[in-house]
């Protein structure tokens, strides 16, 4: 597969993306697959991994603003705080939540709703932001709006036709966007 196609697969789980991976005269060689990738990707999954650009800058100023940061992945827990200490400063985020056995995997809205619960927070005070339609639906199933990322793994038309509240094209955009919705 090239790059634009597994672009495509990912976003719904580690099982998922192997599945559609795998051919389908092939399926039962999934268990194998799953089980070679997870190890490869939890002994590499910071090797190549980096913020988009502008990322960390605008994360920064959210935070400098009072705005309350969390990360809810479909990554296994481990990765998901492995990911986010290798990349960003410790303490930025509020919650870094991963797959578990505890909660169903996005777009469930189960891990979002005691996130919100946790933290205090009604689905009016929360803006979620994604760039696949996993997340969209995930927001959506939580009744809270989702601000899509364009330069993610889908682009804006995909993103809009999803049902993304809107789409942004650069990290830049987010703070006008949420500057507009103070005022």
């Amino acid at each position: 597969y090239g790059a634009d196609e597994v672009r495509t697969m990912i976003g719904h789980g580690a099982g998922s993306l192997c599945a559609l991976a795998v051919p389908s005269d092939r399926q039962e060689c999934l268990p194998q697959v799953l089980a070679v990738f997870r190890a490869h990707y939890t002994a590499h999954c910071t090797d190549r991994t980096k913020p988009f650009a502008g990322i960390s800058e605008i994360l920064e100023q959210l935070a400098a603003r009072g705005i309350i940061l969390g990360v809810l992945s479909n990554k296994p827990q481990v990765m998901s705080e492995r990911v986010m200490s290798g990349c960003f400063p410790r303490g930025l985020f509020a919650v870094v939540s991963g797959q578990t056995e505890t909660f169903p995997l996005k777009p469930d809205p189960t891990l979002l709703n005691e996130t919100m619960k946790k933290l205090g927070l009604s689905p009016s005070e929360v803006l979620y932001v994604g760039d696949s339609d996993t997340d969209v639906q995930f927001a959506e199933n939580a009744c809270v709006p989702c601000i899509g990322c364009a330069w993610g793994y889908r682009g804006k038309e995909f993103l809009m036709e999803h049902g993304a509240s809107a789409v942004i094209d650069s990290p830049e955009e987010l703070i006008g966007y949420l500057s507009g919705q103070e005022g």
